[in-house]
C-alpha cells in the first residue's frame, strides 16, 4: 500500500543472462530518508542474487512521493562494485569483472483495469487497447548514425538492431518512429495509473509496457543482447508515475520547467567567484557562444558519433581527437569525460544567461559522470579506487574500451612508451558536480564530489601498510631526494608541480564546501604549503618546457581559488598570507618571462591552437592578479589585456575554434578575465612577509627529505599486518 492509502503493488524485476528473475537481500531496508512538507522520500539498498545464490548485481532506489498530483519519482540504479582485471592497464569490455544480466524493469499493478493505452510522443493521441499487451521498445536513438560504431559490445559487433522506436499489439508493430517520449498507462472504472521514463530515446533500450492493469517500465529492456555492466560501473535511471487515469502531469513532466535565477543575484550571494552579469558581450562571449551553435555546437555534436544510449548519453564528443585523420577516414569514437570541467563551465554559464541549454549540457553530463566516468569500487588500487577515468586517449578510437580510456585495439598511446593505465589525478573535475548539486540537488553529484576527494586524498597520501608506504618513497621520495642533492632546493616538497596538485587542491576545496567540519580545508593548506614557497627558485621548475612545464597555471588557479574562498568566508589568516604571498612571487615571473607557447611551436608534440585556448589561462591568472597585488596593478593589467587578445584573435581566426576542448577550457577559465570589482584591502598584498625563515639550503633540504622519508617508513611499520601486505601485493600483482 502507498502513502496515499492506494493499494497498488510497485516491483523491481531484474533477469539473469538466464531470463531467470533474481531473488533480493537487502542491505539497508525501505527507511524514510527525508519527509517534507510536500514529499517523502524512501531509499533501499542490495543486492540482487543468481539462482545459486551469489551476488549479482547491487542495487539502490530512492522513491520519492509527492503529496500532492498523486506522483511518485523513482530513481533506480545498478551498480558492479567488482573491480575490472584491467590486464596490462587495458580497460575494454569484456573484462572478468564485468557483470552481466538480461533486463532490469518496474512494474506498478492496480486492481481493477479496462483498458491501456500508450502515448508515443508529445502531442500526439494515445493509442488504446482492451485486451492486448502494448509495448513501445526504443532500439537506436532514431539519428542518422543509430548504427555508429558507438554501440559495439565486447565482441566487436554493433549492437543496434533497427532506427528509432517500435509500438507492438502483442508481436504486430502497429507504429514506428525516430525518437519516442511516451507515456504509458492501464485505466479502470475509478482510478488509472500512468508511467513514462526520462530520458527515453537518449537512453536507449528503453520500453514501457502497458497491460491488463499494469504498468511496465524496462529501464534496461531485454534485447538480443545480455547487458553488460563493467567493473565499478553504474547506472542510475528515473521513472514517474502519477496515481491518475489520464497524467496530465506526466505530460508535462516530457518537458520540465527549468527555474532560473536572475544572474544578479548569483552575483549578489557570491555563488561565483569573479561573477558579474556582464553590461555587453565582448569577443571570449562569441567564442564561448560557438558551443551553442545549432550547426556546430554540443548538442548537434552529439549526432556525430551518435553519443547516445544508456553508457554514452550526457558525455561530450571529443573531436579534437579526429583533427589529424584524413578527411575521408571515418571519425574516431572518443569521449570527453569531463576534462577541465565542462560541467562547471555549463553551471556557470546558465547562472550568467539562464540559458535553459547550458542547463541540459549540464544535467546530462553530470549524471553521465557520477556513473559511468567514475570506478566506483574498493577492491582496486588504491590509486584507481573511485577514481576518474581519463577522455579516449589522444588521437586513437574508443573501440572497445567505451569511456576507460585504454583499449587492446590500439597498439600506440599518447604517451611514448605507454600503452595503458588508470585513473590518475591529472584528471579530475569535481567543481562542476559541486554546483549541479547546489542548483538541482542532485545527492548522485554530492555523493561524487566527496567520492573523487576521498580518492585524491588516498592517491596523494598513500595508503595505509608498509609495503605501500615503501612504494611510496620509490615512486616520490627518492626523486625529490635525488634533486635537492643535485642542488634543487624546489625538491623539499612533497607535492609536484603540476595540475594534477591543482586537481587535488581543487577537490579539497569542493569537499571543504559540502563537509566543512570534517578537515578537508585543513588538508588543502597543507598541500598547498607543501608545494610551493615565496622563496622558490622558479627557474629550477622549468615551467617554461610547455610541454611538461604548461600544468603550472592549473596549479596556481587552484590557489587562486584559495584565496577567494578565504576571502569570502572572512577568514584571512597566516595560511592565506602565505599562498598571496607564495602567488605574487609566480605572478611577477610570469610578467617577466612568459610567452605564447607556440612561439616555441618546434618544441611542441602537437602544435595546434588548443595551446592558444591554454594562453588563457595566463590571462585569467593575471586579471586576478592585478586584484591582490595592487602595487603592479598596471604591468598586470597590461598583460591580462594584452593575453586576452592575443587569444580571441588567434582563435576567432582558427579553423578549430569549435572543437571541444578549445571551448572547454574557454568556459573553464571565464570570468575573472573581465572581472572589476576590487578586493577589500585586507585581503590585498601590502606588505612582504617575513620569508626569512623559509629560505632553504641544500643542508637543510636535504635533512627534511630525510626526515620526511623516515616518518614514511615509521608510519608503514606501525600499519603493517601481514593480511593488509598480501592484500595490497596480491592487487599489484594481478595487473
Amino acid at each position: 500500500m502507498l502513502p496515499n492509502g492506494d493499494y497498488r503493488d510497485l516491483e523491481f524485476d531484474l533477469k539473469d543472462p538466464l531470463n531467470t528473475s533474481c531473488s533480493v537481500q537487502f542491505e539497508k531496508k525501505w527507511a524514510v530518508v527525508e519527509d517534507g512538507t510536500y514529499f517523502s522520500r524512501s531509499r533501499s539498498e542490495g543486492v540482487f542474487l543468481t539462482s545459486a545464490g551469489t551476488d549479482l548485481v547491487r542495487f539502490f532506489i530512492d522513491i520519492q512521493f509527492f503529496k500532492v498530483g498523486e506522483l511518485i519519482r523513482v530513481d533506480a540504479g545498478l551498480h558492479n562494485p567488482r573491480r575490472a582485471v584491467h590486464k596490462g592497464g587495458l580497460w575494454d569490455l569484456g573484462d572478468p569483472g564485468s557483470v552481466y544480466f538480461k533486463s532490469f524493469s518496474l512494474s506498478v499493478r492496480q486492481m481493477d483495469s479496462r483498458s491501456q493505452w500508450i502515448r508515443p510522443q508529445p502531442g500526439v493521441e494515445p493509442i488504446f487497447s482492451e485486451n492486448e499487451a502494448l509495448i513501445l521498445h526504443q532500439e537506436s536513438s532514431g539519428g542518422e548514425n543509430w548504427n555508429s560504431n558507438n554501440h559495439l559490445n565486447r565482441d566487436g559487433v554493433v549492437t543496434t538492431r533497427y532506427r528509432g522506436f517500435r509500438l507492438f499489439r502483442k508481436s504486430e508493430v502497429i507504429d514506428d518512429g525516430y525518437r519516442a517520449s511516451p507515456v504509458a498507462g492501464v485505466t479502470g472504472e475509478n482510478s488509472g495509473t500512468c508511467a513514462l521514463l526520462s530520458g527515453f530515446w537518449q537512453n536507449f533500450p528503453s520500453s514501457i509496457k502497458a497491460d491488463r492493469g499494469c504498468v511496465t517500465i524496462g529501464f534496461f529492456p531485454e534485447t538480443a543482447q545480455d547487458y553488460e555492466l563493467q567493473g565499478g560501473e553504474q547506472k542510475c535511471q528515473t521513472g514517474w508515475i502519477q496515481l491518475t487515469p489520464a497524467g496530465e502531469t506526466l505530460l508535462n513532466l516530457q518537458s520540465p520547467v527549468t527555474p532560473v535565477i536572475p544572474a544578479e543575484h548569483y552575483a549578489n550571494t557570491k555563488a561565483f567567484s569573479c561573477f558579474s552579469p556582464p553590461e555587453e558581450t565582448d569577443e571570449v562571449d562569441s567564442l564561448i557562444g560557438l558551443a551553442l551553435s545549432p550547426e556546430e555546437g554540443f548538442l548537434k555534436k552529439r549526432e556525430i558519433i551518435d553519443e547516445y544510449g544508456w553508457r554514452n548519453f550526457g558525455d561530450l564528443y571529443a573531436d579534437h581527437e579526429c583533427m589529424y585523420l584524413p578527411s575521408d577516414h571515418p571519425r574516431f569514437i572518443t569521449h570527453y569525460n569531463n576534462q577541465y570541467d565542462a560541467i562547471y563551465g555549463f553551471a556557470r554559464q546558465f547562472a550568467l544567461t539562464g540559458d535553459r541549454r547550458w542547463f541540459e549540457l549540464m544535467d546530462d553530463l553530470a549524471k553521465h559522470v557520477a556513473d559511468i566516468d567514475i570506478y566506483h569500487t574498493d577492491e582496486d588500487r588504491t590509486e584507481y579506487n573511485h577514481g576518474m577515468f581519463w577522455h579516449t586517449d589522444h588521437y586513437l578510437d574508443a573501440h572497445t574500451a567505451t569511456h576507460r580510456t585504454y583499449s587492446r585495439f590500439n597498439s600506440t598511446s599518447s604517451i611514448p612508451g605507454q600503452t595503458g593505465g588508470g585513473p590518475a589525478a591529472e584528471h579530475c573535475y569535481s567543481t562542476g558536480l559541486l554546483y549541479h548539486f547546489w542548483m538541482t540537488g542532485s545527492e548522485s553529484s554530492r555523493s561524487a564530489v566527496i567520492e573523487l576527494a576521498t580518492w585524491m586524498r588516498n592517491a596523494h597520501e598513500g595508503s595505509k601498510g608498509l609495503l605501500a608506504q615503501v612504494l611510496a618513497v620509490k615512486k616520490t621520495d627518492l626523486p625529490r631526494l635525488k634533486k635537492v642533492l643535485g642542488g634543487n632546493t624546489n625538491g623539499v616538497y612533497r607535492y609536484p608541480f603540476t595540475r594534477g596538485t591543482g586537481n587535488y587542491i581543487n577537490t579539497l576545496l569542493d569537499a571543504s564546501m559540502l563537509e566543512p567540519d570534517e578537515g578537508w580545508l585543513d588538508l588543502a593548506e597543507s598541500v598547498i604549503r607543501s608545494t610551493i614557497g615565496p622563496m622558490d627558485n622558479i627557474e629550477e621548475r622549468g615551467l617554461l618546457d610547455a610541454e611538461t612545464g604548461w600544468h603550472y597555471l592549473v596549479l596556481l588557479s587552484a590557489m587562486t581559488r584559495y584565496l577567494w574562498m578565504k576571502l569570502d568566508n572572512n577568514t584571512i589568516d597566516e595560511p592565506y598570507h602565505y599562498t598571496l604571498a607564495s602567488l605574487r612571487h609566480y605572478w611577477r615571473w610570469m610578467v617577466k618571462n612568459e610567452r605564447p607557447f607556440k612561439d616555441d611551436s618546434e618544441n611542441l608534440e602537437f602544435p595546434n591552437d588548443t595551446w592558444v585556448a591554454q594562453d588563457f589561462r595566463k590571462a585569467v591568472l593575471m586579471k586576478q592578479a592585478a586584484l591582490f597585488d595592487t602595487a603592479h596593478r598596471k604591468i598586470y593589467e597590461e598583460k591580462a589585456s594584452e593575453w586576452s587578445r592575443y587569444v580571441t584573435q588567434k582563435l576567432q581566426a582558427s579553423e578549430e575554434r569549435f572543437f571541444t576542448r578549445i571551448l572547454i577550457i574557454l568556459l573553464q577559465n571565464y570570468g575573472p578575465h573581465s572581472f572589476q570589482t576590487p578586493i577589500p584591502e585586507k585581503g590585498q598584498l601590502l606588505s612582504s612577509p617575513n620569508t626569512n625563515r623559509m629560505a632553504l639550503t641544500k643542508a637543510r633540504s636535504t635533512l627534511r627529505v630525510l626526515i620526511q622519508i623516515g616518518r614514511r617508513i615509521g608510519r608503514g611499520l606501525l600499519q603493517f599486518r601481514p593480511s593488509r601486505e598480501s592484500s595490497w601485493l596480491k592487487i599489484r600483482l594481478e595487473r
